[in-house]
C-alpha cells in the first residue's frame, strides 16, 4: 500500500531525558513519508536544544517553541497547526513505539479516522513495577485486529486513541484545551459524537512511562485529582467524583469500627482482601500485588484529597473573582 504523510506531533515540557528516546523511537521505524513535530511548550532544561541537534541530522523535524508552559491540549494543536501529514499522531515524550508502528497504522487508513494500538506500561523503577499492577494486561490483546468501532460500541475497545486522521480532528475542532488531564477522554468523546469510526491496530504498539518514584506518583495524583474538576460535562465530573468518594468510602470503612476490634478486623480483611484479589485477577502476579495494593489505597486517599482541595481553591478564586 502507498505511504500517505504522517506527522508524529510530541509535546514536550522539560523532557532532556526521554525527548531523545522518544525521537529515535520514530525514526527507527523507517516510514517513508514522515515528519516529527516537537512542541517545546516552556521547557527550562536543554529539551530544545536537544531537539535541535536532532534537526542538523533529519530535515523532516520541526520544532515550535514557546517561552511559558501551558497544557498537553495547547502543545497538541499547535503542533497540529504546523502539521502536514494526512495522518496525526499525538506521541508524549515519554513514550516509544515499535518499529511497525506507523506502517501499521497506514495499512488501515482507509478503514476508519482514528487508530486504537495497543499500550504497555515501561517498567524501569520498583514504583513504576508497582504501578504496573494497577493496569494490568491490555483487554485490547483479546479483541480482532482491524475491529470498527463507533459512539455504538466504543467502550468495547476504550475511548481513548492517539492516532487519527486530520481531516477528523480538524472537523471535531482538535482537543479541549481547558480540559487537563482527561482531554484524551473528551477529545474521544467528540470524536465519536460527530460519526467518525476507529479502528484497533494490533500490531501497533506503544509503551509509557509510569511514574518512577514516589514524589511522582503523588504528582501524577495531583493531575488527576486537578483534572477531575475541569471536566466539562457536569454528569461525567460529578460521576468522576462519585466513584472515587465510593473507593474512598469502602476502603475507610473499617474504620467506623476503631473501637470494636472483631469488627475492624473482619472489615479489614474484607477491604484488603477484595482489593488484592480485584488486582491480582487483573496482573495475574500474586506476589507484585501485595505491593500493588498499598499503592491503590494511597492513590484513592490522594486523589480524593486533590480534587477537594482544587474544588475548594476553585470555588475562593471565582468568589474573588466575583467580588472583583
Amino acid at each position: 500500500m502507498e505511504s500517505k504523510k504522517i506527522s508524529v506531533i510530541i509535546p514536550a515540557r522539560n523532557e532532556e531525558n526521554e525527548i531523545g528516546r522518544a525521537m529515535d523511537s520514530v525514526l527507527k521505524t523507517n516510514y517513508e513519508d514522515l515528519e516529527i513535530v516537537v512542541v517545546n511548550d516552556g521547557s527550562t532544561d536543554k529539551t530544545a536544544e536537544i531537539v535541535e541537534s536532532y534537526m542538523k541530522k533529519h530535515r523532516n523535524i520541526i520544532l515550535v517553541n514557546f517561552k511559558e508552559g501551558h497544557s498537553a491540549a495547547f502543545a497538541r494543536n499547535r503542533g497540529a497547526e504546523k502539521a502536514n501529514g494526512e495522518t496525526l499522531v499525538f506521541f508524549d515524550a515519554d513514550t516509544v513505539m515499535n518499529t511497525s508502528f506507523l506502517k501499521e497504522i497506514n495499512k488501515k487508513r482507509d478503514k476508519a479516522d482514528a487508530y486504537i494500538v495497543i499500550c504497555f506500561p515501561l517498567k524501569t523503577t520498583f514504583v513504576s513495577k508497582v504501578l504496573s499492577g494497577m493496569i494490568g494486561k491490555p483487554f485490547k490483546l483479546g479483541l480482532q485486529d482491524g475491529s470498527i468501532y463507533s459512539k455504538k460500541n466504543c467502550n468495547d475497545a476504550g475511548k481513548m486513541f492517539f492516532s487519527i486522521s486530520k481531516k477528523a480532528y480538524e472537523k471535531i475542532g482538535g482537543y479541549g484545551e481547558d480540559t487537563f488531564y482527561f482531554e484524551d477522554e473528551a477529545f474521544a468523546d467528540k470524536f465519536y459524537l460527530a460519526g467518525f469510526n476507529s479502528v484497533l491496530v494490533k500490531n501497533a504498539i506503544q509503551y509509557f512511562e509510569l511514574p518512577s518514584d514516589f514524589g511522582g506518583f503523588v504528582r501524577q495524583c495531583n493531575w488527576l485529582g486537578r483534572g477531575i474538576n475541569t471536566i466539562k460535562n457536569s454528569s461525567a465530573r460529578r460521576n468522576k467524583k462519585l466513584i472515587w468518594l465510593l473507593k474512598g468510602l469502602f476502603l475507610a470503612f473499617p474504620l467506623f469500627f476503631l473501637y470494636e476490634p472483631r469488627l475492624l478486623s473482619a472489615f479489614l480483611l474484607l477491604t484488603l482482601g477484595t482489593t488484592y484479589i480485584s488486582t491480582t485477577w487483573r496482573n495475574k502476579k500474586p506476589l507484585l500485588s501485595l505491593m500493588t495494593t498499598i499503592f491503590v489505597y494511597l492513590k484513592t486517599f490522594f486523589v480524593i484529597f486533590y480534587f477537594l482541595f482544587h474544588s475548594i481553591k476553585g470555588d475562593t478564586l471565582n468568589k474573588k473573582k466575583n467580588k472583583n
